[in-house]
């Protein structure tokens, strides 16, 4: 019981930093959202795959960000976002997603 307790308090208490960082992600790829998604578009040939490729590439970026890492040094981002598709369109190829 008291391990749980314990558990409990560490997640609660990474909730904050990772709501900021989660809040500053989504800040800062916003602008690159619909570029991201035309350019989905053009590789899947479907807006429903597309936006599926889109979530899937967002969260992978937001997975790959370790915690130290401030978003306002991370340039380009979408050029990055672009290799992360490529690696998940990559891996669908492959069987492995």
């Amino acid at each position: 019981m008291e391990w749980s307790g314990k558990m409990n308090a560490d997640l609660e208490s990474l909730g904050s930093p990772l709501r900021d960082l989660e809040r500053e992600f989504k800040e800062k790829i916003e602008p690159y959202r619909s570029d991201l998604w035309r350019y989905c578009r053009t590789l899947t040939l479907s807006p429903w795959d597309a936006e599926d490729l889109v979530q899937d590439t967002l969260l992978r970026a937001f997975s790959l960000l370790p915690s130290s890492i401030s978003l306002s040094n991370l340039k380009p981002i979408y050029s990055g976002l672009q290799r992360i598709v490529g690696s998940i369109r990559g891996g669908s190829r492959n069987g492995s997603r």
